[in-house]
């Protein structure tokens, strides 16, 4: 698995498969993730990592957004 934060996503990708995700998608992932680990009282350091990136990914596409907006 990588992740990117791009210009306008933070992109994910694993096993040749790639999705575009805009602030509101990468929110709605970690939130979900969250939800996982703490249902399955599960959840290794990467998996706070990516769900960390992607919160913070997320921030700072929307903080783009309003800067040129």
């Amino acid at each position: 698995m990588s992740i990117a934060l791009e210009e306008n996503s933070v992109t994910l990708s694993c096993r040749g498969e790639t999705a575009l995700l805009s602030a509101t998608e990468a929110r709605d992932i970690a939130t979900r993730l969250e939800q996982v680990v703490a249902s399955e009282d599960w959840g290794d350091g990467d998996t706070r990592d990516l769900i960390v990136f992607l919160r913070r990914g997320a921030d700072t596409l929307e903080g783009d957004k309003a800067e040129s907006g």
